[in-house]
């Protein structure tokens, strides 16, 4: 398989890992960590734990690498190691969290456009005069809002105008004595 198209099949977690030694690499791991040596020469390994494949590159393999310079520190050659997500758009995995937050900032948008009208109705429901007025001015508003808000405004208008509902929020009349 030409390295193009086994690069394509990849899929899920890759660990790709920079070794001294590939062979002994190979075998730490398939001794040690129960991985399944798939493939071995001086330049690579390539081992398998589940479905995902781990590479171990020899270290003189990435003599040409752009990272290169950030791994001369002696430390770190043979010691270096790279995740990689295989089968995922690139352009998915930057659209994801901009869409999230799209999707969250719109949310909080609309909770807030809301929280007049909720704080509203619960006030109308425990016969608050202030509400009333609120309702008066929302229902108003919503006039703008063609069809459903201007139906439910016209209705708003209507009920909140009406002689018995400015009694129902005025409370008792009190009997003046003469």
């Amino acid at each position: 398989m030409s390295p193009p198209v086994y690069g394509r099949s990849l899929r899920g977690l890759g660990v790709n890992m920079l070794v001294r030694d590939t062979a002994r690499a190979a075998a730490f791991a398939r001794d040690v960590l129960g991985l399944t040596v798939v493939y071995v020469d001086p330049d690579l390994a390539v081992l398998r734990h589940g479905e995902h494949e781990w590479m171990a590159h020899a270290d003189h393999t990435y003599d040409a690498h752009a990272l290169l310079p950030r791994t001369k520190v002696a430390a770190l050659r043979g010691g270096g190691i790279e995740l990689r997500v295989h089968d995922v758009d690139p352009d998915a995995a930057i659209a994801l969290p901009i869409i999230g937050i799209t999707g969250m900032a719109l949310v909080s948008f609309l909770v807030l456009l809301s929280l007049p009208g909720i704080i509203t109705g619960v006030g109308l429901i425990r016969l608050r005069p202030w509400a009333r007025i609120a309702g008066i001015v929302l229902s108003i508003l919503n006039l703008s809002m063609i069809p459903f808000g201007t139906v439910v405004g016209v209705y708003g208008v209507w009920v909140l105008f009406s002689k018995d509902t400015e009694r129902l929020f005025n409370g008792p009349a009190i009997a003046v004595q003469s």
